[in-house]
């Protein structure tokens, strides 16, 4: 994650090279998660995708994981 530290208003809208430039994932990588409904929120601006950099920052914030482990749910009684 190259460039997070740079501050820009969440209401921002970046289209894919930018997005990847800042969080260190490639283009393609983001085209991936696109396919797969496992990246960030996007829009189209006519044939354009873009990402508001909120919904990035929430998306990468989401993706954090403290371990490999899955949790396992806790038995009812």
């Amino acid at each position: 994650m190259s460039d997070l530290s740079s501050a820009l208003a969440p209401d921002v809208f970046l289209r894919p090279a930018e997005v990847a430039a800042r969080t260190g994932y490639s283009v393609a990588t983001l085209a991936t998660l696109r396919y797969r409904g496992q990246g960030p929120a996007f829009r189209k601006a006519s044939r354009a995708v873009v990402y508001r950099w909120g919904d990035v920052l929430e998306w990468l914030g989401e993706a954090r994981h403290s371990t490999s482990a899955t949790p396992t749910p806790p038995r009812a009684a």
